[in-house]
């Protein structure tokens, strides 16, 4: 059976000041401290008060939509978000209202984690079990679409042409993961390394290799007219291990290398939220241009016309087997 539905899903975010709280104890599944509350609605205060991330999906499914109908297809698009609003059991209801009863599921986490895709499973099975005959397929990682490292990639040169003729470092950048007892996901760390190669080949750049860097064990290319290095951000505040390098030793490491320019490009994300907005372009600027070095940072993908077009190509393949 074709797909006659598509459900985007994302992690979610508040979408404005009076939903930080509500928001942190939907992701914790515990009531937050109030101070941690305070410091977290400051932090959303200087990106705009709220998050941008549903709306942008919204706007990107809206485009998705439109590209299925201009090839004939009328498929239904909604979004749901795993800890906030429009929730997925929402986003699932409103498609079984509209007749749709083979959903392809695209999430909009473009590598695959535990904390990311295995909750959006386990909220589309649980919303799933409400409506009799309505099935989910499951569609492929965003970064695994051609036109996803494509766009990373124009993003890389315009940034990179923001900072003129000095030698810069390209981080590429993903969210940090807890390591827990010791184990990695192997997975997440391979997608990562995976989707920065291809970035690099897209921007003419040599593919990874191993390398040292800030006391952890990285992949890059410092050997190059372009260095970068595959890093990870967002590290959580939880005492346990996080995958490595982090962006800060990235940036504590570059004074060794003759750069005067930092560049992140952030390829583990899709659509804007506070990890770009406040955690790259408020945080990490600050430490770089605190080491001397000149900062920029590439646009992600958002509510992008060829994004859309990548997603619609996949939709347009899928579909719920029998029985």
């Amino acid at each position: 059976m074709q797909a006659d539905g598509v459900l985007l899903t994302g992690f979610g975010g508040p979408d404005c000041p009076d939903a930080v709280g509500p928001f942190m104890r939907n992701l914790t599944g515990r009531e937050p401290d109030p101070v941690v509350v305070e410091r977290v609605r400051a932090r959303y205060e200087r990106i705009g008060g709220c998050s941008p991330l549903a709306a942008t999906a919204v706007e990107l499914a809206r485009l998705v939509e439109q590209v299925l109908g201009d090839r004939g297809r009328a498929v239904p698009v909604s979004v749901g978000m795993r800890y906030w609003r429009p929730t997925i059991a929402e986003a699932i209801e409103e498609l079984a209202v509209r007749g749709c009863r083979c959903l392809a599921h695209v999430s909009l986490s473009p590598l695959e984690a535990g904390v990311t895709h295995e909750r959006y499973r386990e909220a589309i099975e649980a919303a799933v079990r409400s409506h009799a005959g309505v099935r989910v397929c499951e569609g492929p990682s965003l970064s695994q679409l051609e036109v996803y490292p494509r766009l990373h990639a124009e993003a890389l040169a315009a940034a990179l042409s923001e900072l003129g003729e000095r030698r810069v470092l390209v981080a590429f950048t993903a969210h940090s993961l807890p390591i827990e007892d010791g184990r990695i996901d192997d997975a997440y760390v391979r997608a990562f390394r995976s989707v920065c190669d291809a970035v690099a080949a897209a921007a003419g750049m040599p593919a990874g290799t191993d390398l040292a860097l800030g006391g952890h064990d990285a992949w890059g290319r410092l050997d190059c007219d372009t260095p970068w290095v595959a890093c990870y951000q967002s590290r959580g505040a939880r005492g346990s291990s996080w995958l490595g390098p982090d962006v800060d030793d990235v940036i504590d490491a570059a004074r060794g290398l003759g750069v005067s320019g930092f560049v992140v490009a952030p390829v583990g994300f899709a659509l804007d939220h506070m990890e770009t907005l406040y955690d790259v372009d408020v945080e990490i600027r600050s430490s770089a241009e605190r080491a001397g070095l000149a900062f920029a940072r590439s646009s992600v993908p958002n509510a992008h016309p060829a994004l859309a077009e990548g997603i619609a190509d996949v939709v347009a393949r899928m579909g719920c087997g029998e029985g």
